[in-house]
């Protein structure tokens, strides 16, 4: 059969630090350049992180947050999401590299 066109991965990098979350970020870089069956499209890889590693190697960097304010309903919150690049990813993969957690989080 076909290989799967989308791979959606889980904190798969949990427990995983120094050079092993290099390497895995390295993997995952190169599962997306794997052709999908004869198509000249090629894997997309999801990954949910919390490993600056991981996230640095990615094409596109989503932030997930979740929200509670005053004006919400008690026991509410939201949750935001957005990507970021430039000047404010590498804010973010520092603040993820610091241990810093985001509100909330």
């Amino acid at each position: 059969g076909c290989p799967p066109v989308a791979v959606l991965y889980d904190e798969i990098d949990a427990h995983v630090g120094g050079r092993a979350a290099v390497s895995l970020a390295n993997m995952l870089a190169d599962q997306t350049r794997q052709k999908v069956g004869s198509s000249r499209d090629r894997e997309q890889v999801i990954s949910i992180t919390h490993s600056p590693s991981v996230a640095a190697i990615a094409d596109l960097h989503l932030v997930v947050q979740k929200v509670s304010e005053p004006s919400l309903q008690v026991g509410t919150s939201q949750v935001l999401a957005g990507s970021v690049d430039g000047q404010e990813r590498r804010q973010e993969l520092a603040r993820m590299a610091s241990g810093d957690l985001a509100t909330n989080e």
